[in-house]
């Protein structure tokens, strides 16, 4: 089929080989849909600024066919249809130069490899508007043998050429086969709804920005070309944000000269807009808090929800926090929504090994300003919080429960979770302490009585063991507060007669029973 050189492209300044082990495969199996399915949402958008007199659409087909021994299917192609501005003269220009991004949209030009990672071949076949002519053009990608052999990953079919003016505008791109068979095993278990669900969860923001001149999309399943069965996103899919325009600004962060400590950087901030959702319960599995980049979702840097149960559904809702930043598009990688935001820690850490590190925002002030900032939004989650607080008070001062010990605890615990978090912390600290003092004991026989420093090296190892008394005492009086707290709630039970034991007794054993409370009752034999 590829046996004509003169229609590979050529390439003499890079390595196709090497450029695409440094760009890999996303772990995704949908990115290339993803990849596709942004290319026609920016495609529409640049012929809308041209003309907007036309109905925009985005076509999903999935044509599978039957396996072998019949019981199965096997993902034949990936089709995705659109009729946005084609690949005229400019635009496919881009898409032959490596690392283009004069399209805008704060593209990296690379999106197309994560289709040739995964497709034997992702074929073009564009009808598109060039001056005043109608247009016509296909070609290949692909990173197999006949292309990298070639140093290529591009095969023009015909050269452009004009064709009937009554040709609708439209291009469709055809990605034939997985190269892996993992990747065609999870293809297998997806239907239209699926791949709906992904789209809608993947691309809410940017649907939400469309969703008043939203394309008509429609995903088709078939098999053997056959259309089995068809969803649409329609614009009643799409959820209204609870607020618009909410802007929380997080400080810039960087090292310490001394490389111990996070330091804000004076007078400087990046500025996130925040859109809150209430979804249906139905419609979102779990409430949370995500980051996206030039308006899809991403995956790969996580924001704990703590102002709530994530699984908490209240008023038949849950939530969704989306946040989108200049900041967060301008570091997203050749793999789109490849975003990394690390913590204090990690920026110590790394910042200790390599020596240096550039000032940014940071994990730990995102998660407490959004958290706080969704408390403020909705009522009930601030109710939510502040019960949980309230109860975690209570806690704290009943069982003698440290700030520390409850760092870790969060509004999905149960009750169960906060004491063995608690507890964990409080024995780790012991163990550490007892370890300590261990040292200290077996370092007096080092002690020379008659050396210059004797008494101040004796009062120091006398200082490290009075420090790991307080918290072994504390853990000692913490398990007498509790048994004191029972016991005084059970005898006002036994008190006010509304023990099962004596509910169903007919004798009165108010007596026996407090005295066992305090004193066990024995036999004497």
């Amino acid at each position: 089929m590829f046996d004509d050189n003169t229609k590979f492209v050529a390439y003499n300044d890079l390595r196709w080989s090497g450029v695409l082990k440094a760009i890999p495969k996303s772990p995704n199996i949908l990115q290339p849909l993803f990849e596709a399915f942004t290319n026609s949402l920016e495609s529409i958008r640049l012929r809308q600024q041209k003309e907007n007199k036309f109905k925009s659409y985005i076509k999903i087909i999935m044509d599978y066919s039957s396996t072998i021994d019949g019981n199965g299917v096997d993902l034949s192609s990936l089709t995705i249809i659109d009729n946005g501005i084609g690949f005229d003269q400019e635009n496919y220009k881009r898409l032959i130069t490596f690392k283009d991004d004069t399209k805008g949209f704060n593209n990296r030009g690379s999106g197309r490899l994560q289709m040739i990672h995964s497709f034997q071949t992702a074929k073009y076949h564009s009808v598109y508007k060039e001056d005043d002519n109608i247009m016509q053009r296909e070609f290949i990608l692909s990173k197999t043998h006949p292309f990298l052999s070639r140093n290529t990953i591009v095969y023009n079919i015909n050269e452009p050429l004009i064709i009937d003016e009554k040709k609708q505008i439209e291009t469709i791109l055809t990605m034939s086969q997985p190269l892996l068979s993992k990747d065609a095993k999870e293809y297998a278990k997806l239907g239209s709804d699926d791949i709906k669900k992904a789209l809608l969860n993947h691309y809410m923001l940017a649907l939400c920005n469309i969703k008043d001149n939203l394309p008509h999309i429609e995903i088709s399943y078939c098999v053997a070309g056959k259309i089995i069965d068809c969803n649409l996103i329609e614009k009643d899919d799409i959820p209204d944000p609870t607020e618009k325009d909410i802007v929380v600004s997080v400080p810039l962060c960087r090292i310490s000269e001394d490389m111990k400590r996070v330091e804000n950087v004076a007078d400087s901030e990046v500025r996130i807009n925040i859109l809150p959702y209430k979804i249906k319960s139905e419609n979102l599995a779990n409430s949370e808090i995500k980051i996206t980049s030039k308006g899809e979702i991403s995956e790969t840097t996580k924001i704990r929800l703590t102002c709530i149960d994530p699984n908490a559904i209240l008023d038949g809702s849950r939530y969704l926090f989306l946040l989108s930043s200049e900041y967060f598009d301008n570091l997203d990688g050749d793999e789109r929504g490849n975003i990394e935001i690390i913590d204090k820690t990690e920026l110590k850490k790394r910042a200790k090994t390599q020596g240096y590190i550039e000032d940014q925002i940071v994990l730990n002030d995102i998660q407490d300003i959004v958290n706080s900032k969704a408390c403020e939004i909705y009522s009930e989650i601030s109710e939510k919080n502040k019960e949980f607080k309230n109860t975690l008070k209570k806690l704290k001062e009943d069982y003698l429960l440290s700030e520390e010990a409850l760092a870790e605890v969060s509004v999905s615990d149960s009750i169960d979770d906060v004491f063995k978090k608690a507890y964990s912390y409080d024995a780790k600290l012991m163990a550490q302490q007892s370890a300590k003092y261990e040292k200290s004991v077996q370092s007096l026989n080092l002690l020379n009585p008659i050396s210059d420093d004797y008494q101040k090296k004796l009062s120091d190892i006398v200082e490290q063991l009075v420090e790991s008394i307080p918290l072994q005492n504390k853990a000692n009086l913490s398990k007498y507060v509790a048994r004191r707290k029972m016991v005084i709630e059970l005898m006002g039970k036994i008190l006010n007669r509304i023990t099962e034991s004596q509910k169903s007794s007919k004798r009165n054993e108010d007596e026996k029973l407090l005295h066992n409370l305090i004193f066990k009752h024995t036999s004497v034999h």
